[in-house]
């Protein structure tokens, strides 16, 4: 009887939650912004880990927010790439883009010899949306997070950074972050 109990009050505050207000979906989906890469590079594969992806928008008196947690990023690197969508985001305009990162992995080649670059990087990221993202009643609305890829593995001089040697990982991890861009799609 307490179990049963507890099920309809947890059913109750879902059902509740569901309720409140007009909602739509946002799509995020990660793109590669260059396919031209240093010579001697290239890149088959690439992956965010996110603890959390937060979607904020509205002002500080009507402030709204939607989030997911423990999800995978995967950069579209040529064509289309596989959107995350975040359900039952209330309807409204959104301006920020949150992401924890809890990892990275690229997978490629460097001279001639394969390389699966892996970061167990902690990093939170703000990213501003712009333009802002209007999510209507019921509609929908998509978010791209754009990458530079061609900068994750290239000193400031062009030469080119070796993901296989571990002291270069921090470079390429500064790199990768500050390449991020977040617009509506």
């Amino acid at each position: 009887m307490a179990n049963t109990m507890k099920q309809m009050m947890v059913s109750a505050v879902v059902f509740l939650a569901a309720c409140g207000g007009a909602q739509g979906v946002v799509e995020i989906e990660g793109v590669a912004l260059t396919q031209t890469l240093p010579d001697g590079l290239s890149i088959s594969r690439a992956r965010i880990s996110l603890a959390e992806l937060e979607i904020e928008g509205g002002t500080e008196e009507d402030d709204r927010d939607a989030d997911l947690k423990s999800v995978e990023l995967e950069i579209a690197l040529a064509g289309a790439g596989s959107p995350i969508r975040v359900e039952s985001v209330e309807a409204g305009t959104y301006h920020t883009l949150g992401l924890e990162i809890s990892g990275i992995l690229v997978e490629g080649t460097v001279r001639g010899e394969t390389f699966s670059f892996t970061s167990s990087i902690a990093q939170e990221l703000t990213l501003a949306l712009d333009p802002e993202v209007d999510v209507g009643e019921a509609g929908s609305a998509a978010v791209a997070v754009s990458f530079d890829i061609a900068s994750w593995f290239q000193n400031e001089d062009g030469s080119i950074l070796d993901p296989n040697n571990a002291g270069d990982q921090k470079v390429i991890e500064a790199r990768i972050l500050s390449s991020m861009t977040a617009t509506q799609k």
